[in-house]
């Protein structure tokens, strides 16, 4: 029983061996929860982009509903003759949405497409007395026109109307684009749906 006696301990580069293998997995832990933590915040991000990005084109559809409730032309007052880049401003006082034209084609550069959170109704709007969020939305829109001769739609260039070429209005393709800011890089969610005047 001689192991028993012994009154050896350990040495010191037995227990420093001990520390680093500890502090490693230490670090390593710490490593992988700021990891996680950051990738939950991304994808918190993506998803409310996403669904502001899906909330435009909804309020655009919802205009157009309404139109055809009222029994006025589908696309009566939605968008500025002319315009091809709007900015949906929702009005929190009175729970209405306007289209208005934005003031810059690049959405990050877009004064009135800024997004502002009510903190105690959770609404994004562009209340700028509201809080500042990274957020920032812009609809652009392309003309669908029907072409009689070959029996089928065309979309037309931004900036093009059907009028100019003789052509029918019979719908729009939207294109809906959040950005926001993550991890000091600018990112982008996109949207884009077409709407017909069918009833």
């Amino acid at each position: 029983m001689k192991f028993l006696n012994d009154k050896k301990g350990l040495t010191l580069v037995e227990v420093i061996v001990a520390l680093a293998v500890i502090v490693m997995g230490v670090v390593a832990g710490l490593t992988l929860t700021v990891y996680y933590l950051k990738a939950s915040m991304f994808g918190e991000h993506q998803l409310v982009s996403a669904n502001l990005a899906r909330e435009s084109l909804e309020i655009i559809r919802a205009k157009r509903d309404t139109n055809w409730l009222a029994g006025v032309a589908w696309n009566n007052g939605i968008f500025e003759e002319g315009q091809v880049n709007f900015a949906p401003i929702f009005n929190p006082i009175d729970g209405s949405w306007a289209i208005e034209p934005a003031d810059n084609v690049d959405v990050s550069d877009c004064n009135n497409c800024k997004l502002y959170l009510d903190n105690e109704t959770g609404v994004y709007s562009a209340d700028d007395s509201k809080v500042p969020t990274i957020f920032s939305r812009l609809l652009s829109i392309k003309e669908i026109c029907w072409l009689d001769d070959l029996g089928e739609e065309a979309i037309r260039e931004t900036g093009e109307t059907c009028t100019e070429v003789n052509q029918e209005l019979i719908g729009w393709e939207i294109t809906s684009v959040v950005s926001f800011t993550a991890s000091g890089r600018e990112k982008q969610t996109q949207v884009v749906d077409r709407l017909y005047n069918w009833r």
